[in-house]
């Protein structure tokens, strides 16, 4: 995420430079933990240029006791009450891959800004905005109570299946196929019918309850599914499925991304040079209409 930038090195207690880029700047993002605060302040910032948007970004954000605490995404996950739902039922709870909070937080970023620039050009005025990394992830609990007041059901840890957040009506399973994984899902009767037409057999005689909530027999439907899928070509399947109105997956690895038809359509990988060789990274998930955009050069060093 760090590529197409300029890093511009600053002197300490020299605040010349930054002064020149902000007073013609429209927005600045502000990823400092208090104790690392130095720099100019928030209100030279908007002396400087009035119509400034500054966007603070933080674990907590800039109110309530926890504002000064440092932190990581893995402290900002088990607070946000996310990683309690997340792994299965008889293991401890576990944070999301990779670095979710940042990226969601950084998404809210984005809206917000461009909230704020609309205001901006209406009222001549900028603004700071406040945005917590902890709050971000909060957010994406939002399902959680929506399920319970529709469905009276709590959310827990259920591994790879739904069925526990959704009184069983929700299938969800990765299994494997002759040349490696898919990810099946089925929610109630219209799926499993579905289901019925894509391996060309009857399954309602001897499991009319599982027609209505197939996740409450995840195991059998494991075992009926995996024999089924084991002698079968995973692209076969998910073009069958697709057929019969099931939303099926493939669960790639990395060399299946690289060579799929739908990414290089597009030129989401792009080639970069890093400490002197040629790797195909990921570039940005936007196309700018007309524009088009390139990774113009490597990512900042230290």
């Amino acid at each position: 995420m760090d590529s197409a930038k300029k890093v511009v090195p600053l002197t300490p207690g020299d605040t010349s430079v930054v002064r020149r880029l902000l007073e013609r700047a429209d927005v600045v993002v502000d990823t400092r933990e208090a104790a690392d605060r130095g720099g100019p302040s928030e209100a030279e910032m908007a002396d400087w240029n009035p119509r400034l948007v500054i966007a603070r970004i933080s674990w907590f954000g800039l109110s309530g006791p926890h504002a000064d605490v440092r932190a990581t995404e893995l402290t900002c996950t088990a607070s946000s009450g996310y990683m309690f739902m997340n792994g299965y039922a008889d293991r401890e709870p576990l944070k999301l891959f990779g670095v979710q909070g940042q990226r969601h937080a950084g998404l809210q970023s984005a809206i917000a800004v461009l909230a704020a620039l609309r205001v901006r050009d209406q009222t001549g005025q900028g603004t700071t905005l406040d945005i917590s990394v902890q709050e971000a992830l909060v957010y994406l609990t939002a399902g959680a109570p929506l399920d319970y007041f529709h469905t009276g059901s709590v959310r827990r840890r259920s591994g790879n299946s739904q069925a526990a957040s959704t009184r069983g009506q929700t299938y969800t399973s990765i299994l494997r196929c002759a040349d490696g994984f898919i990810l099946l899902g089925l929610v109630g009767e219209r799926d499993f019918a579905r289901l019925e037409q894509l391996m060309d057999v009857s399954l309602a005689p001897s499991v009319s309850h599982m027609r209505e909530f197939p996740g409450a027999h995840e195991a059998e439907l494991n075992k009926i599914c995996g024999s089924w899928l084991s002698s079968q070509r995973r692209a076969d399947v998910l073009d069958r499925a697709m057929a019969c109105g099931l939303h099926w997956a493939l669960v790639n690895d990395m060399s299946d991304v690289a060579a799929s038809d739908q990414v290089q359509e597009r030129g989401f990988l792009v080639h970069a040079t890093v400490d002197g060789r040629e790797v195909l990274m990921p570039g940005r998930p936007i196309v700018f209409g007309a524009i088009g955009w390139r990774t113009g050069w490597e990512a900042p060093k230290g």
